[in-house]
């Protein structure tokens, strides 16, 4: 019997920074775009979990998408995660903005 031990590389979308945590607040705010193309929605998720607060950034365009609603500058209907409900993301970028770990593309997997 031969085995060969061979190792794989790991596939990219497996790659990332895991985090676990709690939810504690999903919010919406829309503004008008720089170059006047129109109205954006940026959403902001923040996750409690074992090193602090982790803020989960998300924009929309609430033309493009219909998971968003506006009227004017405010933001009637977003999607939100549920308030205290354990989660769990692959974050694949992010940066430290005032100490907090800011992810600007994150999958969310549990």
């Amino acid at each position: 019997m031969n085995e060969k031990n061979e190792t794989k590389a790991p596939d990219m979308k497996e790659s990332g920074l895991f985090v676990s945590g709690i939810v504690v607040s999903s919010t919406a705010r829309a503004f008008n775009r720089k170059d006047g193309s129109g109205i954006a929605v940026s959403l902001r998720h923040e996750i409690a979990y074992e090193g602090g607060l982790l803020a989960v950034e998300e924009f929309a365009d609430p033309k493009e998408d219909s998971r968003v609603t506006v009227n004017g500058l405010q933001v009637t209907a977003f999607p939100q995660l549920k308030t205290f409900e354990p989660v769990r993301f692959r974050i694949e970028k992010w940066r430290v903005f005032n100490n907090q770990l800011v992810a600007t593309r994150a999958v969310r997997i549990a």
